[in-house]
């Protein structure tokens, strides 16, 4: 059977349920799913574009839209239902949601790692350095990260030097995950980046995806791992990211105060 292409367009809004338009069609096992999706999707869209192609009932709660970070999705390729119903899982998954896919109903459950709030909902939350420091450690951060301008933040050598000796407690606080594009990896994605978090407090903002670091590029996670040990005696540190398909450049100073 000649496989059926179906194109699913969430570029600048979207039907919603109680649309009287809205509808679903179930593609066959063959068909051939394309979609291309606006930068900074929101769940409940997502939701949507789930439903219109597995004719499900989707439930949720209404909390969640409220608590989960929107999401950027590049999905170059044709799909088949069962791969697009996958790539719906992940996205989720990406921003701490557990899907329960049932045979007439699909399920959304805050996942656990899931934060309370986020970035895109709660912009005016306080600065709360995550607890995976010591108290100690989170003064030093504290006292030692001041944003200049959008593109612009001092670190002091104090700072920069708990979050290369704590790799692991400064990986905290977002979701990060390699980027590939036309086959190859090709950066780092972030994800669910929490308020206060060091990766909010640098500037890095949910769908960045950071290219390169003082001009390495970084292409695997072990390149990632030796360019970031390479920040020990770094003086200044310039990241280029890509935000919502504009280059982006992040300029760190490290200060001595």
């Amino acid at each position: 059977m000649r496989a059926i292409a179906i194109v699913l367009v969430l570029a600048g809004g979207a039907a919603y349920a109680d649309d009287p338009k809205f509808e679903c069609r179930e593609p066959s096992p063959g068909a051939k799913i394309v979609a291309s999706f606006k930068p900074g999707i929101s769940v409940r869209e997502l939701v949507i574009w789930a439903g219109s192609f597995t004719c499900k009932s989707i439930v949720f709660d209404a909390g969640i839209a409220t608590r989960a970070t929107k999401l950027v999705i590049v999905s170059p390729r044709e799909m088949s239902p069962k791969q697009a119903m996958q790539l719906f899982v992940d996205a989720l998954d990406a921003v701490g949601l557990v899907v329960v896919d049932k045979t007439d109903t699909i399920i959304i459950k805050p996942g656990p790692g899931m934060p309370k709030t986020c970035p895109d909902v709660a912009e005016s939350a306080p600065l709360a350095l995550p607890p995976a420091f010591s108290d100690a450690d989170a003064k030093v951060l504290d006292a030692g990260i001041r944003k200049i301008d959008d593109s612009h933040y001092e670190v002091s050598a104090a700072a920069r030097d708990i979050v290369v000796r704590e790799p692991m407690q400064a990986s905290k606080g977002a979701r990060i995950v390699q980027a590939i594009y036309e086959g190859k990896p090709q950066g780092f994605k972030t994800y669910a980046i929490r308020p206060g978090s060091l990766w909010a407090r640098l500037g890095l903002q949910n769908g960045d995806t950071i290219m390169t670091v003082n001009g390495y590029a970084l292409d695997s996670p072990e390149r990632a791992l030796e360019v970031y040990s390479k920040l020990r005696d770094a003086t200044a540190i310039e990241i280029e990211l890509v935000r919502h398909g504009t280059p982006v450049k992040l300029m760190i100073s490290i200060t001595t105060r």
